[in-house]
């Protein structure tokens, strides 16, 4: 993510002209725009979560239900359990979601493979729509964003809060 976020920057700086950051999740939504369901973006955050949102199809154009988020994969079947639509998980995490769906439940669909990951077009598309809208920045406006701290980042702030008992 950094290095894509530092060469957008590098790109529009260079030739003075706008950038639009696309969430991930955004991205994969749009491959299933126009479909009927609830579109569920989720991507493997490990340790049985996975990062998600929700989206459903407006006229052929996926509309935010949610923001990003991260969330346990049991607490993400919880809050779809009354779900009144097929849900259509989409990304890396889609399998233990639509495992975790079925044995709850949950009406889902599988969506074919080469939906699954996203791609070009689909950010590409995300892109040209918000810039219509008037969402595009400048370089240095642009930052990627992060639903949690990574890893090593967690385990130094734990360290510090041990070393200052």
């Amino acid at each position: 993510v950094r290095i894509g976020a530092a060469l957008v920057k590098g790109l529009a700086f260079g030739r003075n002209i706008p950038c639009v950051g696309v969430s991930t999740l955004e991205a994969l939504a749009e491959n299933l725009a126009g479909l009927p369901g609830l579109l569920l973006p989720v991507m493997d955050a490990r340790r049985a979560q996975v990062y998600t949102a929700t989206f459903r199809s407006e006229n052929g154009v996926p509309v935010r239900l949610s923001p990003d988020r991260a969330v346990a994969i049991d607490a993400l079947v919880d809050e779809l359990r009354d779900a009144k639509e097929a849900v259509l998980p989409v990304g890396d995490g889609t399998a233990p979601v639509l495992a975790a769906l079925r044995k709850a439940g949950i009406p889902c669909l599988e969506v074919p493979v080469i939906l699954l990951a996203e791609n070009a077009v689909s950010v590409g598309r995300v892109a040209y729509r918000k810039y219509l809208a008037g969402e595009a920045t400048d370089d240095e406006a642009l930052r990627p964003t992060y639903l949690r701290l990574p890893q090593a980042e967690r385990e130094r702030l734990a360290k510090e809060g041990q070393n200052q008992d």
